[in-house]
């Protein structure tokens, strides 16, 4: 993984992401230039057990947090979806959030969630 901005972050955000990554495609989701490189919108970048990843008006925010004591091996998630306006990128509301989810599943909902053009999962 070559995200300047993910080299900080929790073990399992990295995983996460790299998984999510593999699945959709390096450029898949949006990125903003900063020192001289692309990377990756992080609208959480100061919180290293979470990154929201963002696709036109659809934010998905992934943590670590509540599982950071789990063993590497079980890499278990907090998942929310939620609508922004893209000129403000202030929220506008979670479609859904959901507790425990492994990367398979992550991928999966991500998925269900990208291609609702409504944005409800």
């Amino acid at each position: 993984m070559d995200d300047r901005n993910l080299r900080d972050k929790d073990i399992r955000i990295q995983f996460a992401v790299e998984k999510i990554l593999d699945y959709f495609g390096k450029d898949y989701f949006e990125r903003c230039i900063t020192d001289n490189g692309k990377e990756l919108i992080d609208f959480w970048a100061a919180d290293l057990c979470a990154i929201g990843l963002k696709f036109h008006n659809k934010i998905i925010y992934i943590s670590s947090w509540d599982y950071k004591y789990e063993s590497e091996a079980v890499m278990k998630y907090y998942v929310e979806f939620e609508i922004i306006d893209e000129n403000s990128l202030e929220p506008k509301g979670s479609v859904k959030k959901m507790h425990g989810v492994d990367t398979d599943i992550l991928t999966e909902e991500i998925s269900k969630f990208l291609s609702n053009s409504c944005g409800n999962v």
